[in-house]
């Protein structure tokens, strides 16, 4: 029931998103929330029929960050309002997509390794890698689309330097957070 609420919840802001952007005609904000909410709704779907049960609080947690970069970030020009919001909202997406991300990792890896007790430590080493391995790749999508796309997503290299930490700070905190949650 949780997640059915927070799917709907999530659904309607992308819709209303998407709706906002194509009436002020940005079309490049309509394309980008388009594709990321058909990625989500496939990944919904998908995730019973792959045998995966992501818990509904990292689901959320996700859903929030993709939120925050699309309405805020995007629709209400918060990265290019406040230079703490990207900082703040990099760290927050690292966080979040941390915990999804090794949780996926880790059902998909179960099936094929016998259940071994992990320390904390691994996990925690994993779950931070994992971020910091996604931050990183972030930091490249930017860089394709100011270089292919001509937009403006990166303001030099000090912002993707401050990136790179906010995404370092993010994952860290997510594997801290691994040592209390159950993934």
């Amino acid at each position: 029931m949780p997640l059915t609420l927070i799917t709907i919840a999530f659904s309607a802001i992308m819709i209303w998103t998407g709706v906002l952007a194509i009436q002020k005609k940005r079309y490049p904000l309509f394309l980008k929330t388009t594709v990321i909410y058909a990625l989500s709704i496939f990944f919904l779907m998908i995730q019973p029929v792959a045998g995966l049960h992501v818990r509904v609080s990292v689901l959320a947690l996700a859903f929030i960050a993709v939120l925050g970069h699309l309405v805020a970030g995007n629709y209400w020009n918060y990265y290019d309002r406040s230079r703490h919001f990207d900082r703040y909202w990099h760290a927050f997406g690292s966080l979040a997509f941390s915990l999804f991300g090794y949780s996926v990792l880790k059902q998909t890896v179960s099936h094929y390794v016998s259940r071994v007790a992990v320390p904390k430590f691994y996990t925690v080493v994993a779950v931070s890698t994992i971020g910091i391995s996604l931050g990183c790749l972030f930091e490249i999508y930017e860089f394709i689309l100011d270089s292919v796309c001509h937009t403006h997503h990166q303001h030099g290299l000090t912002d993707t330097d401050v990136d790179l930490i906010a995404d370092v700070i993010g994952a860290v905190s997510a594997g801290i957070v691994s040592i209390f949650v159950a993934l």
